[in-house]
């Protein structure tokens, strides 16, 4: 489920899910964005963003696909990887490209 609250104090909340399990950080924050952009077509500056993940599995416990992927192996250890910095030396030591310049896009006070 997605949420936001407008500077006027609006709430909108929108929901959808995706095709299959998946512990792909890219995966969900893909699917994020798209929730917001249908819910979000005024120009009213944001208050509040909130974003809830349910039904969530172990990784062990996930349906395997007969049409295994081998990129997804490849981001799910790239997923890996930066889990184990973020533990070992801090969230904010890793970040994506993409948020490098969110300055341009997002005017905080």
């Amino acid at each position: 489920m997605y949420g936001l609250r407008t500077s006027d104090f609006k709430d909108k909340s929108h929901q959808g899910g995706l095709k299959s399990a998946t512990s792909s950080t890219k995966e969900i924050y893909q699917k994020a964005k798209e929730l917001l952009h249908e819910l979000y077509k005024e120009q009213v500056p944001i208050r509040l963003v909130a974003m809830r993940v349910d039904n969530l599995v172990d990784k062990d416990k996930m349906q395997l696909s007969l049409f295994d992927n081998t990129k997804d192996k490849k981001q799910e250890k790239i997923d890996e990887v930066i889990d184990d910095l973020k533990d070992k030396y801090g969230y904010n030591i890793v970040t994506r490209a993409g948020k490098m310049e969110i300055d341009k896009d997002i005017k905080f006070k």
